[in-house]
């Protein structure tokens, strides 16, 4: 079983992770990005399970990428280069400080009474 730690982790990290797939999206069709992991965490807590056609699940984890599969397949080959802060991400709830600022730039709020961003 799963811990309520573990649980906010995992949905940290895989908002960071769906931020990193739509920004390599965004990238490869020319589209200028200005998203970030908050807008994805907050969507997922206002009860969105899908973004621009990718499904995620119940943890944001992303499920399917159903208008470009072959992009999310290639994504997940490479991706340690196209998501380099993926330990950072995966690390970051060891952190004692209040707000998290990403490699990218992205800032992340942590909520005093264990929450999460």
């Amino acid at each position: 079983m799963t811990s309520k730690s573990d649980l906010k982790k995992n949905i940290f990290y895989n908002s960071c992770r769906l931020d990193a797939y739509v920004r390599y999206l965004a990238q490869d069709q020319g589209v200028n990005y200005e998203l970030s992991p908050r807008f994805f965490y907050d969507c997922y807590q206002q009860g969105a399970r899908g973004f621009f056609g990718i499904e995620i699940d119940e943890n944001l984890k992303i499920i399917e990428d159903n208008r470009y599969p072959h992009m999310y397949k290639k994504f997940c080959l490479n991706e340690k280069k196209l998501f380099p802060q993926h330990e950072e991400a995966k690390n970051i709830f060891k952190e004692e400080t209040e707000a998290y600022v990403l490699s990218d730039g992205g800032k992340i709020n942590k909520i005093k009474q264990g929450g999460l961003i």
